[in-house]
């Protein structure tokens, strides 16, 4: 064991790889050291998570969101805004848009295109509003900074005639 060890000293002192030192005449290294001794490569697995705000999009003025990627091409997302307005008496919005995503590109630049539904907790049949997007996403394969900028028509669901061509900007980071 000595004599390894020694081995390797002499391996780290001349620059020598440790693939290049003998053990021919030595005894086999013993489990518990052979982690230390053998380079392994690091596997990355692509970002699957994401948060993010967004000014502008489905939630009209701005929204948090989480995004799950279920496989590289295909994610969802959940988000909230809270909005204290006065529009015909004064109250908070709370509204919560829930959006399904297709992503087509390579590395880090996308074409992001999907729809969903934002619904705003307030008591009213109107306060349901459909979403589609397109647009450009900018986001590491292994992770990182994300950013958004996309078109999002709103159509309001009990009068889909009735919409609002939209658009969003995000910023946020993923894993």
């Amino acid at each position: 064991m000595a004599h390894l060890v020694g081995k390797v000293f002499v391996a780290a002192l001349l620059g020598t790889s440790l693939e290049r030192v003998s053990l021919a005449d030595t005894q086999p290294v013993p489990p518990y050291l052979q982690g230390y001794w053998v380079r392994e490569p690091i596997v990355h697995e692509p970002a699957n998570q994401a948060v993010f705000a967004e000014l502008g999009g489905p939630a009209l003025l701005y929204s948090l969101n989480y995004e799950y990627r279920f496989i590289p091409e295909l994610g969802a997302r959940a988000g909230l805004t809270v909005l204290p307005a006065c529009i015909f008496r004064c109250q908070t919005y709370v509204g919560i848009p829930l959006t399904m995503s297709a992503f087509v590109g390579s590395e880090s630049h996308h074409l992001e295109m999907g729809a969903g539904i934002t619904a705003f907790l307030i008591e009213d049949k109107d306060s349901r509003f459909l979403e589609a997007h397109i647009g450009y996403r900018y986001e590491p394969v292994y992770g990182g900074f994300v950013f958004r900028a996309m078109f999002t028509p709103i159509f309001r669901m009990n009068k889909p005639k009735d919409w609002l061509p939209w658009g969003g900007l995000s910023g946020g980071y993923s894993w």
